[in-house]
């Protein structure tokens, strides 16, 4: 017969590949999270480039904001800036809800995975404590 010592050490043995389970969890959290992040900064700066388009500024004052368009500041150089600008929101709203998808995704088969490993691992220490 085991002692009371051994069964607590098998537990709490048991218990830690779901603890380290739920922490992935709460660290995938902050992932999913990222692509919504960026859409927003992207948003607002593509909000500014039309309202600085629509008021008439000056290039420079468009430069500016290259760095926070990323891809669709391609769209600084049309020579319909606000066709390409409502262009290149489209398409920012498209490609980051891709990648929010993606990241789903990934989220799920990472929980998933660490699931199972997580079952496998308390079936050989249960296998292993009845020993």
């Amino acid at each position: 017969m085991q002692s009371k010592t051994g069964f607590g050490t098998w537990a709490a043995f048991l218990a830690a590949p779901f603890a380290v389970l739920a922490l992935i969890g709460l660290f995938a959290t902050y992932a999913v999270g990222l692509p919504h992040d960026r859409w927003v900064a992207r948003e607002e700066a593509l909000e500014r480039a039309v309202t600085l388009v629509e008021a008439g500024a000056p290039v420079s004052d468009l430069a500016a904001l290259r760095p926070a368009l990323g891809e669709a500041a391609a769209a600084l150089d049309a020579q319909d800036r606000r066709a390409a600008l409502s262009a290149a929101r489209a398409e920012s709203r498209a490609f980051f809800l891709r990648q929010s998808e993606a990241v789903r995704f990934r989220m799920r088969l990472l929980l998933l995975v660490g699931a199972a490993a997580s079952f496998a691992f308390g079936v050989v220490v249960l296998g292993m404590s009845r020993r």
